[in-house]
């Protein structure tokens, strides 16, 4: 007994459209998903950062500081200055007492100021 296997139609296993084309659809596909989870997740943490407790954005400021408190001692009489007027404006602002602000001296040469989580502000 012989056996030849039948021949194939040419259409069958053949994709109707390029592999480019199918390539794309996918690719914008993907960037479409991971552009609507990035702006779920931008939109979530916009929404509930205001809710967040003040001890838990204190502790995830602990895990941020690098620099050491008024560069071992220098400038320490401005520190102190600096101190009483962020004391003075959280008054003014009606800053509850629970939120003290720590003013800290960065003994560098490049001139730059900042605030990060938490309490602290950096000159």
């Amino acid at each position: 007994m012989y056996y030849e296997n039948p021949q194939v139609p040419h259409e069958v296993n053949v994709s109707k459209e390029s592999e480019i084309g199918s390539f794309l659809k996918m690719t914008v596909a993907i960037v479409a998903i991971v552009s609507v989870l990035f702006a779920a997740i931008y939109l979530l943490v916009r929404f509930f950062t205001p809710f967040m407790p003040y001890s838990v954005e204190v502790s995830l400021a602990e895990n941020f500081i690098y620099f050491e408190q008024n560069a071992n001692g220098l400038h320490e009489k401005a520190a102190n200055e600096l101190q009483k007027l962020a004391l003075n404006l959280t008054k003014k602002m009606n800053v509850p007492n629970s939120i003290p602000l720590q003013v800290i001296i960065i003994n560098d040469n490049e001139q730059n100021a900042f605030a990060t989580l938490g309490e602290y502000i950096y000159l």
